[in-house]
């Protein structure tokens, strides 16, 4: 009955999309499935665009005015995104050499090691190995 998780939702400022569109495809190699504009009209969504990674998808939205929104789903950001990762040490390194910065890490948690870094507007993402 169920698949799995299907996508994961980033409302990002509008002045910032072609950044973080940017950003996932240079950075991790996503590549972009699907782009549609603003609907329905009423909507403060300005752009939406899907973009997938070995099945993984996250949908990147867009909002002029982010201060305006001060509730409800078309505020800025989400909690987290993890990315799992196959080696912690060539990730790292991977990001470092890119200019992006490791916030948090890596270090052991459980059955697992975790890393830190932030997308270019300042939203957390988590690297993952699992053992």
């Amino acid at each position: 009955m169920f698949k799995g998780i299907d996508h994961v939702e980033i409302v990002v400022p509008l002045d910032e999309f072609d950044r973080h569109i940017g950003f996932f495809s240079d950075v991790f190699g996503f590549e972009i499935k699907s782009r549609r504009e603003k609907t329905p009209p009423d909507s403060p969504m300005e752009k939406i665009l899907y973009m997938e990674l070995n099945g993984s998808l996250i949908e990147l939205m867009s909002v002029e005015d982010p201060d305006e929104i001060t509730s409800g789903p078309f505020q800025v950001g989400y909690r987290t995104i993890a990315i799992e990762v196959d080696d912690m040490n060539e990730a790292t390194d991977y990001f470092k050499e890119k200019g992006i910065e490791i916030v948090q890490g890596p270090k052991t948690v459980g059955e697992s090691k975790r890393a830190e870094i932030m997308t270019p507007g300042g939203l957390p993402i988590e690297l993952r190995k699992w053992r």
